[in-house]
């Protein structure tokens, strides 16, 4: 199909990935879709790499897909380095926004390739991790608050909310941005800019 992308990559005459990106894909996210790209791996019969797009119903817009045969960081960096020139991202880098869900492979190929755009982590799946430390509702539910509220000054009330009733959890929280490992700007509506448009599940 004219304007698709599709690269294989052989290593000693052996699959190692394939990367597709469709031509009418590709026209209908330039022409209707948010700068906004979720970037995910799963396993159905091989490790297959996906980042999907928000059309203007907020509607799942499937942009492209990698099949390799294990999930690193060297495939996820060939898959966003692949990205990134078919959608010509480096030309206002600024503009774009890259969700994940924090996997080590995927956050060294986002920190070199995408240097310049918002990276935001996924809400759902931080309180899907943290959930099993600190499981309930009441813990989630803090945890949202904190996510959506819209002005940075008022963040401090749903995080003391967390500090009184969770400790631990606030403890653990404070430790990991300390250590650069959650950054309250990746994962809260008010710490980061406004193009973000309110997503961050």
């Amino acid at each position: 199909m004219s304007g698709s992308t599709v690269i294989i990559k052989l290593e000693e005459q052996k699959f190692r990935r394939i990367y597709i990106c469709l031509a009418p894909l590709k026209v209908g996210f330039k022409a209707g879709c948010r700068k906004f790209l979720c970037l995910d791996g799963f396993f159905l019969k091989g490790q297959i790499l996906a980042v999907i797009g928000l059309d203007v119903d907020n509607g799942i817009y499937p942009l492209a897909w990698v099949v390799v045969d294990v999930e690193n960081t060297q495939s996820w960096t060939w898959f966003v380095k692949l990205l990134s020139e078919d959608m010509a991202m480096d030309v206002d880098a600024e503009q774009w926004i890259v969700m994940t869900d924090q996997q080590k492979g995927l956050e060294n190929a986002i920190s070199v390739k995408f240097p310049f755009v918002e990276h935001l982590l996924c809400v759902k799946y931080l309180h899907a991790n943290w959930s099993k430390r600190f499981p309930g509702k009441t813990y989630k539910d803090m945890m949202w608050e904190a996510a959506r509220t819209s002005n940075v000054q008022y963040l401090e009330d749903p995080m003391n909310e967390i500090k009184k009733v969770y400790v631990e959890a606030f403890e653990a929280l404070e430790a990991f941005e300390a250590l650069d490992m959650i950054d309250r700007k990746k994962w809260t509506k008010s710490a980061s800019r406004p193009a973000r448009n309110g997503h961050f599940e």
